[in-house]
């Protein structure tokens, strides 16, 4: 019907229909261009809401879940401290063959565990398959101001096995170190001096974190005496004596400890 009476239309009144289909057309093409931007715009704002949904209101179970794992993570950042991987790198970039043959370690076992790290940020492998350090597995240093090295062996080495017993140790009221039958920590470093090293040289880098706030906020300079107690090699010690000359200073530690202060 709407055929036949279009067919039976004047010429000029058809241009005009045909004016008007183009018309509509045009419309038509300029909401869906409209729609697409709409729906675009509305995606990235999805998104965007369900990366800030993910970051405030994400589940609680999933931080309890990111705490679990985190084992993981930090099992493998102490076998690399363990291994000195960080020191090795520091020269020039080395392949897991390399680290493997100087760190006396299975290559494919070691290879995974670098990977793994690459996956944090800490070491990065080049097209080359050798390995460098970034500025996370600087940290990881010997020689570095504030490294974690040590820190990160005595947590593997002494600390999480004694972890091992927490359940039994709340159980019981004894220590960790009582639950093993070492009466105390020092007992287990005594048994273990080279575990005691690293204690000690952890500790003191986290003093040097702590010192220069420590030195800042308080006035010493109306004592003549300081003594430190549980002072470790001296970090603390020694920024108090720099900040003020006139002090006398005594560090009161375990024999061992005192020896290297």
């Amino acid at each position: 019907m709407v055929q036949r009476d279009l067919l039976n239309l004047p010429q000029r009144d058809v241009g005009k229909v045909d004016d008007e289909f183009s018309r509509c057309g045009r419309n038509d093409q300029k909401r869906n261009v409209d729609g697409e931007k709409r729906r675009s715009v509305m995606g990235r704002l999805r998104q965007a809401f369900w990366r800030l949904k993910d970051r405030f209101f994400r589940p609680a179970w999933v931080d309890i879940y990111d705490a679990l794992e985190s084992v993981w993570l930090a099992q493998v950042i102490h076998i690399a401290a363990k291994m000195g991987i960080a020191d090795q790198l520091h020269e020039s970039p080395l392949s897991a063959k390399d680290l493997a043959r100087n760190c006396e370690a299975d290559e494919r076992a070691l290879y995974r565990t670098l990977r793994a790290l690459c996956a944090f940020g800490i070491f990065r492998e080049g097209a080359d398959g050798r390995f460098r350090n970034t500025a996370k597995s600087e940290a990881l240093r010997s020689s570095v101001p504030f490294s974690l090295r040590d820190w990160a062996i005595t947590l593997g080495s002494t600390w999480w096995p004694l972890a091992n017993h927490a359940v039994e140790s709340v159980k019981t009221g004894q220590s960790a170190p009582q639950v093993v039958g070492r009466e105390t920590l020092w007992n287990i470093y005594r048994e273990n001096p080279r575990d005691h090293e690293h204690f000690i040289a952890a500790m003191d880098g986290f003093t040097q974190w702590q010192s220069g706030v420590v030195v800042a906020a308080f006035d010493f300079s109306r004592f003549e005496h300081v003594i430190d107690v549980g002072g470790g090699r001296g970090a603390l010690m020694i920024q108090l004596l720099e900040a003020y000359p006139h002090l006398r200073g005594t560090i009161f530690d375990i024999s061992k400890t005192i020896a290297i202060a």
